[in-house]
This record gives C-alpha cells, structure tokens and sequence, in this order.
C-alpha cells in the first residue's frame, strides 16, 4: 500500500492555537480527513498498479535514450548478438523484412523489449556485468593490449 504525504505550509498561527496540543489536534484532523478521502475514492491496487506501470515506463524510458545517447549501432549489435536476437522477432507490424538490416532505432526497441522481461533480468544483468568488466580491461593501460574489442 503506498504512502502519501500531504505537506502544508504553516505561515501564521493564530495566537489562541499556539499550544502544542492545539497544533497536535489539528495536524491528526487533517490526517484523518486525506485518510477519508482516499478511503472512499481511491483504490489502492489501482493506484499500486498505476505506480508500478509508471515505473516501468519510466526504466524504458531511460533505457531508450541510454542506448540511443551512449551506444553505437556496432554496441548494440554486440548487446543483440550476445543475447542471440536477430532482426527476424520484430514485430509484423515494423514492416522488417527478412534481408533488411536493423536499424538503431529497432535495435533499441529489441533490446528493450528482451531487457524489460522479468524473465530475462539473470541475463541481463551478467550481460552489462561482463561488457563492464570488458570495458574495464580495456580502459586499463597494461591490459588493453591484450583486448580485441
């Protein structure tokens, strides 16, 4: 269940609730009033499920323009190689025919795809493991020569 909060800027407090009983009173009434809206006109799964589809789009998001700011298409055709995708599981609806080659853009919505399944996080995740580790070696000044790349 998610947690809101409601900030709200006390400018001025009138010299008759300047207690901190008074303060404590009307901090908990208005607590139990956001509660009461919620309660009655939100739903919290939908609300959980919309943060989490938000999220998701958001990771996309930046993943997209990651590979398209930071990779270029021969990386990117490692990346697919490496997870054994070939332009062939396009979608019919991008127009890609068997010959023709990727472009970045493809490229990009390929990896998103496969990276974005939940099933695919193991390999995902020793793939960017070992190109750093790649990157590592060749950015060190005895071991890139021993590094084709």
């Amino acid at each position: 269940m998610p947690i809101i909060y409601n900030f709200k800027e006390i400018t001025q407090i009138e010299k008759g609730d300047s207690s901190d009983d008074n303060i404590k009173d009307n901090l908990w009434n208005e607590i139990n009033l956001d509660n009461n809206i919620l309660g009655n006109n939100i739903c919290f799964d939908t609300v959980n499920n919309d943060i989490e589809n938000n999220i998701e789009i958001n990771a996309q998001c930046a993943s997209t323009l990651n590979y398209n700011l930071n990779y270029s298409v021969k990386e990117l055709q490692r990346i697919l190689d490496y997870y054994e995708i070939n332009g062939n599981k396009l979608n019919k609806g991008n127009k890609l025919n068997k010959g023709n080659k990727l472009n970045k853009g493809n490229m990009i919505e390929l990896l998103i795809e496969f990276e974005s399944d939940s099933n695919n996080r193991e390999i995902k995740n020793k793939r960017k493991r070992l190109f750093d580790n790649i990157n590592e070696l060749k950015n060190n000044k005895y071991m890139k020569k021993f590094i084709m790349w």
